[in-house]
């Protein structure tokens, strides 16, 4: 019981017996904000759009068809807080797809390199989750 008082948040309510969940509140970091405006099954994915979903062309392009790309709004990561964020995080593995961690962002940061861009954006190019054993045990 005493450990159960610790808690600040509750995923879910049952106002007027209908449960509401707060998906904000269930899911682990990274943690998006923001007017969910359509939501989808595709396949076995499911696919939420933030906003209009209006999708607007990369500047400069992406150099990856595997990515991740933050724009527009604020974004904390890690230590790095960006404002009008223009943050693209690049596979540099594109043959396969994108194995990125939301645990363990930092190890596969290290293990990559980044660039800024003209437009004062950032671009980390970091490998795959599943490939940083690998990368570990190739060094001396």
């Amino acid at each position: 019981m005493r450990s159960m008082s610790k808690i600040t948040q509750v995923p879910a309510s049952t106002a007027e017996l209908r449960p509401r969940l707060d998906p904000q509140l269930m899911l682990p970091p990274p943690h998006i904000r923001g007017k969910v405006t359509e939501v989808h099954v595709e396949g076995d994915t499911l696919v939420q759009t933030l906003g209009t979903g209006a999708p607007h062309a990369l500047r400069p392009a992406a150099v990856s068809p595997n990515h991740i790309y933050w724009r527009g709004g604020a974004l904390k990561f890690g230590k790095l807080t960006m404002a009008n964020t223009d943050l693209e995080l690049v596979d540099m593995d594109p043959k396969d797809p994108f194995d990125f961690s939301a645990r363990r962002w930092n190890d596969q940061l290290v293990a990559g390199f980044s660039k800024n861009t003209q437009d004062r954006g950032l671009k980390a190019h970091m490998p795959d989750f599943a490939d940083l054993h690998r990368r570990a045990s190739r060094q001396p």
